[in-house]
């Protein structure tokens, strides 16, 4: 019978570790940033509708103590809107859309809201982000080519054209398991 080595573990994987799992439960008390917003909100508001003159101005000032560009400023402040907006909903519409989907992002929260924007309770808001998340990934093989001509034709030198053209043929092949 062979003895079994024993396996040595950095003697800082403990402190990593209960870093790692106090950092989890950090999150798991407070929630996602989304979440956060809309407790801010329901303090104030408590179930009541967000006037329009009270969303322009929180985004503004939002913009202002963020310190948010011009050129940036503009898309950030309708995300602000879109959450204040829809602070009501938008919890249920992320919990009914995280038992669906195994992830749960920003861009995917903002396409929440738009969708609670347009009159949807949460239960079609999740149907229709879901619906639509499945269409996307079906990216026909020949688009996503001809996006990476595109980008590859913007390049300067011929030599960094043929590197990224292999690079990115190899990535599209990887990709579809070719």
């Amino acid at each position: 019978m062979s003895k079994q080595e024993k396996i040595e573990v950095n003697k800082g994987a403990a402190k990593v570790a209960s870093a790692v799992a106090k950092v989890f439960g950090d999150v798991a008390k407070q929630g996602n940033i989304i979440t956060q917003c809309v407790i801010a909100v329901k303090a104030v508001y408590k179930g009541a509708e967000v006037p329009m003159a009270d969303q322009s101005f929180i985004a503004n000032n939002v913009a202002r103590q963020r310190g948010w560009s011009e050129r940036s400023a503009a898309s950030r402040k309708s995300e602000v809107r879109k959450i204040v907006r829809n602070y009501m909903t938008i919890p249920e519409a992320m919990q009914l859309y995280t038992k669906k989907s195994d992830t749960f992002t920003w861009h995917e929260a903002m396409r929440l809201c738009v969708s609670l924007n347009a009159g949807n309770t949460p239960k079609q808001a999740v149907a229709a982000l879901l619906s639509a998340n499945t269409t996307k990934k079906t990216v026909n093989a020949v688009k996503r080519f001809a996006t990476l001509i595109t980008g590859i034709q913007n390049l300067e030198t011929r030599s960094t054209k043929i590197i990224a053209f292999r690079k990115d043929l190899a990535t599209l092949l990887d990709k579809h398991g070719l």
